[in-house]
């Protein structure tokens, strides 16, 4: 696998992965061939998330794109990373519970974002 130059950070909570943060379809793409995997959704998007693993080394990494540079994109998509680290972990989101769990996972994952995430100039 080569090696990726984006923003990222080891899964909080569970240390059970990498977080990569896209901030362009280019860098989603980089993300894609370096697991040497091909990314066949070419619809135009405001932003995206999704697990790879390799499969050699047992890495997962949580993939999380935000292309329009949009707080409420990230949020979106920061959910979906945390629903994935859930069910990763076997931790169970139910509408009836508390959901700490997702909710720190979530906190923590905006926060990266919040610090790398580009600023309009």
């Amino acid at each position: 696998m080569m090696k990726l130059k984006l923003p990222k950070m080891r899964v909080p909570l569970f240390n059970c992965g990498t977080i990569y943060f896209c901030q362009s379809k280019q860098e989603w793409e980089a993300c894609f061939a370096a697991f040497n995997v091909v990314d066949r959704d070419n619809r135009p998007v405001s932003g995206s998330a999704t697990t790879l693993v390799n499969h050699t080394t047992g890495d997962t990494a949580y993939l999380l794109g935000v292309f329009n540079n949009d707080v409420s994109t990230a949020a979106h998509e920061a959910a979906h990373v945390a629903f994935y680290i859930c069910r990763d972990v076997g931790v169970t989101v139910s509408a009836e519970d508390s959901n700490e769990t997702f909710c720190y996972l979530v906190s923590n994952i905006m926060e990266f974002i919040g610090k790398t995430i580009n600023k309009p100039e």
